[in-house]
């Protein structure tokens, strides 16, 4: 994600375009971070609660 997006850029008015641009490449590539750590932890319950026998 680093160098996705430039807050000096920002700030000295870049062409609205690419500061847009960059603004959507930043989320998707927060929301794919977020998807990973989601299912990784969803894993690592399930897998905790089947062996400590615990129900969901």
């Amino acid at each position: 994600m680093e160098g996705q997006i430039r807050i000096r850029e920002i700030l000295h008015a870049k062409d609205c375009k690419d500061v847009v641009t960059q603004l959507s490449a930043t989320r998707t590539a927060n929301n794919r971070t977020i998807e990973v750590i989601a299912s990784s932890n969803i894993f690592e319950c399930v897998k905790n609660s089947e062996t400590n026998g615990a129900k969901l």
